[in-house]
């Protein structure tokens, strides 16, 4: 009589022995190796759960009978998930714990929509972030992704559409400081999510960057703002070339979207050439249509964290020289000497 042998561990296999795709396995093996799916008892490996930890499921009943939220992950009986008004495929499941933080209806807002700012970080200067993507689609159940991963904190971001791109739309964000948007805006989540849903921002031709800054952190009065306001535009013309390749747009972009104001005179000269020229458009490199804002117009766009957080940075330090540094900075700006490569220069000023 011949003695049945594990194919495993070699030892002398029992009555109630296992068979595993053509393997005899011993009771010992059999419960450290594999587990019974709950839907249907057949034996598998533990490696090829479909389930998780709690609930053991072959391939066939995972395919049949489950799936997994869209969100969070959590495995789910197919009978019980939750989907989104529009998705209409339901190519999105969710438990029940993530489908009650699905953003309203009405995602995509139209392109006037301004809603009462929330501010972020403490002051006195503020970003407000417009980043435009393309090439994923107007989708509102994209726009749902996002405002999920943005908004998960916090009320942070909302979406716009925008008439200057091909097949996205623009994402928004309440005004923050400096600090915030480096420590608790979920940016690198964002563009990840955005990546991944197919949205393109750099490697387009219609998208850009652009970023509010609070007039009243020009200063307290009026005037103080204007003239702070006009060495900025006045630091802009005498480094054009300069800040031109920092933004990574092409000449051309920058013509079309973000033009520089091309007038040579004193500062206040040409902030009031300034004025007279955004009332006639507003795709110049820098806007000053808003009224409680300075718009920047001047960035590519990107779905590159760093990049978006060093052009805030090189924002911050630009306006910080402005206000805070005006003597230095009208002597500088005189003879010629400052450049955007100095600006991040620690101990310049």
């Amino acid at each position: 009589m011949s003695v049945r042998i594990c194919d495993l561990c070699g030892s002398r296999l029992s009555a109630s022995s296992a068979v595993v795709d053509g393997l005899l396995l011993c009771r010992g093996c059999a419960e450290r190796y594999t587990a019974l799916c709950r839907e249907c008892g057949s034996r598998i490996w533990k490696t090829d759960n479909f389930g998780d930890s709690d609930t053991v499921l072959c391939r066939d009943c995972y395919d049949g009978l489950y799936t997994r939220c869209h969100r969070c992950g959590t495995l789910l009986r197919r009978a019980t998930a939750c989907y989104g008004a529009s998705d209409h495929l339901r190519e999105h499941p969710y438990c029940d714990p993530c489908f009650a933080r699905l953003p309203p209806a009405g995602l995509i807002h139209p392109y006037s929509y301004k809603p009462v700012p929330i501010f972020y970080g403490d002051g006195p200067r503020y970003f407000g972030v417009e980043l435009e993507i393309d090439c994923g689609g107007e989708s509102p159940a994209n726009a749902g992704e996002l405002l999920m991963v943005g908004n998960q904190a916090a009320d942070h971001i909302y979406i716009k559409h925008d008439g200057s791109l091909s097949n996205g739309f623009e994402i928004v964000t309440h005004p923050m400081s400096l600090d915030y948007h480096l420590h608790h805006m979920p940016w690198v989540q964002l563009c990840r999510r955005a990546i991944a849903l197919g949205y393109r921002s750099h490697m387009t031709d219609t998208c850009g960057l652009h970023v509010h800054v609070n007039r009243s952190s020009f200063g307290e009065s009026e005037e103080t703002q204007e003239a702070a306001i006009a060495r900025l535009l006045y630091f802009f013309e005498q480094n054009w070339d300069q800040i031109l390749r920092f933004s990574r747009r092409t000449p051309e972009q920058a013509a079309h979207w973000a033009a520089r104001y091309g007038y040579e005179g004193s500062p206040m000269k040409l902030l009031e050439y300034a004025k007279d020229e955004c009332s006639q458009r507003r795709y110049n490199c820098i806007n000053l249509l808003p009224k409680e804002t300075v718009e920047f117009r001047i960035f590519r766009g990107t779905l590159k964290t760093n990049t978006i957080l060093t052009s805030l940075k090189f924002l911050n330090c630009v306006c910080e020289l402005m206000v805070n540094h005006a003597a230095q900075v009208k002597e500088q700006l005189t003879m010629g000497g400052i450049s955007p490569s100095a600006i991040l220069t620690p101990g310049r000023f």
